[in-house]
């Protein structure tokens, strides 16, 4: 009979020989590890649960929680990842979504589902997120947008500057891949989480977090500029829900490869990011393939290849 039991840092070992070495063939056990390190919080003793069968690990979802400010206020959230389960144990896979079920205060979020989760997190009450990137592409700029503006790359040096949320952030995201960048305009502040993507074709910079969307909104395209250099990338991409109702020269929606799900505790869609997900710390790649994002525009409307045109405007 499979048993249920809290999955710990101390089992990473386990799970990563039974079920992570094969998930993708690009991921080392190092790459894995921080989604399940001990973290600080209320919920600190476990990072996911795990089916074991006469002490053999059969099943396993992996649970990452954090704490985010939103709108002044406190909110729990968890991402989940990693469902996975023995083919001889299928039939006890909901056992271990039950515990997250019960997390009635936490949203709950789920960025690169299977076809099949998504139809079985759909039964379980998970709706679907905004699943697109606003593609940000290199902007010719004048002069006097970037004056004024100091870019600051040397993580010591923005430690010492950010508040005490975005200071736990930083603390949180220190992983090889992830880069940060504070942009400072006066005594107005931009902290900026990002990375190098290189699962493409075409290597492009993915915006996992902004502190200060205003400020990054209006000063775009010195920001973006900055960002391509550092990471080589050829584009900046940004979930299009996190900047809803902004208007950005220069850029186009596409839609995502797979759907996102979310499962809401007081917050709106466009609260939600990546930060906290296997998506940031596992430097996955939610671009769509080509193929992909002509079939999606095709669906959206007869009219899609003119609106896709129509918002590559200059400004």
């Amino acid at each position: 009979m499979a048993k249920l039991s809290k999955l710990n840092a101390d089992q990473f070992d386990d799970i990563y020989q039974t079920f992570l070495a094969d998930d993708d063939q690009t991921l080392q056990a190092d790459d894995w590890r921080p989604l399940f390190a001990p973290r600080s919080g209320p919920i600190a003793d476990y990072c996911g649960y795990v089916l074991e069968d006469q002490g053999r690990i059969v099943g396993m979802l992996g649970m990452l929680f954090s704490e985010r400010i939103v709108h002044g206020q406190e909110r729990s959230f968890c991402n989940l990842h990693s469902w996975m389960v023995d083919e001889n144990h299928r039939g006890h896979s909901l056992l271990l979504m039950r515990p997250a079920l019960k997390l009635a205060d936490c949203t709950l979020t789920d960025f690169t589902p299977t076809s099949d989760v998504c139809r079985i997190s759909k039964r379980l009450g998970f709706v679907e997120l905004e699943s697109a990137l606003r593609i940000l592409l290199p902007a010719a700029g004048r002069r006097r947008e970037a004056r004024g503006i100091e870019l600051i790359d040397d993580v010591e040096q923005i430690s010492q500057q950010l508040n005490d949320t975005d200071t736990q952030i930083l603390n949180d995201h220190r992983l090889p891949h992830l880069q940060h960048m504070l942009v400072r305009i006066g005594s107005d502040d931009c902290y900026i989480v990002f990375s190098r993507v290189e699962r493409h074709i075409l290597p492009y910079c993915h915006i996992h977090y902004v502190s200060n969307k205003p400020l990054f909104h209006r000063r775009s395209a010195a920001i973006r500029r900055q960002l391509m250099k550092t990471t080589g990338g050829r584009f900046t991409a940004i979930d299009a829900r996190t900047v809803r109702g902004l208007k950005f020269p220069f850029s186009f929606v596409v839609p995502m490869q797979s759907q996102q799900l979310y499962r809401p505790a007081g917050v709106e869609p466009a609260d939600i990011d990546t930060l906290f997900s296997e998506v940031s710390f596992l430097n996955l790649t939610t671009f769509p393939s080509l193929r992909h994002t002509l079939r999606r525009m095709r669906q959206f409307s007869p009219n899609g290849w003119r609106k896709q045109r129509a918002s590559l405007q200059p400004g």
